[in-house]
């Protein structure tokens, strides 16, 4: 692969000191949340309830920084439903508040069924990635939630088909600005 050199003359020598000191855009920590195949969830709660084992936690290092999260799993059904998901995030020694980008109303969040009516087989890949401000340095947890408009809806499971399953990972990384 051949190199390509960036000419930065337009670039004033003192934005790119400024840059490379402060280290904008690097990533300070990761954490990550695995939840095996063997640790399935499921509701029939068309009110949102937390989703088991689907927390995650960390405390930026700079009120400055951003948390970026990559949210990945696997939705299985007992029948043809629609289920919507959100993000709760909880500051220490603050109050539980939804996070942008995962709405307050069905119209503003992230969910959807899925394809097609054979709940044996039927899976469907849910992703959220979001860049979260916490304008602070205290610990932020972060969880996921979930509610169905009727019957059954699984994480990490197909539907009907109990022997298959999938994992759920949710990373957050601290970015330092």
């Amino acid at each position: 692969m051949a190199l390509s050199k960036i000419v930065t003359k337009s670039i004033a020598d003192d934005a790119i000191t400024i840059a490379k000191a402060t280290g904008f855009g690097k990533i300070g920590q990761i954490i990550t949340a695995h939840v095996s195949a063997n640790n399935m969830f499921s509701t029939t709660s068309t009110s949102y309830v937390d989703v088991t084992n689907a927390t995650v936690s960390i405390t930026p290092s700079a009120s400055s920084s951003k948390i970026f999260h990559s949210l990945t799993f696997w939705q299985g059904k007992s029948n043809v439903n629609t289920t919507w998901y959100k993000v709760i995030n909880t500051p220490a020694g603050g109050s539980a508040a939804v996070v942008s980008g995962t709405g307050t109303s069905e119209n503003e969040t992230f969910g959807g069924g899925t394809s097609g009516a054979h709940i044996t087989y039927d899976f469907a890949t849910k992703t959220w990635n979001y860049l979260h401000t916490t304008n602070s340095t205290v610990a932020q947890v972060y969880k996921l939630q979930m509610r169905v408009d009727g019957h059954t809806s699984y994480i990490n499971r197909v539907g009907a088909g109990t022997t298959r399953a999938a994992t759920f990972n949710w990373t957050v990384m601290e970015v330092l600005a």
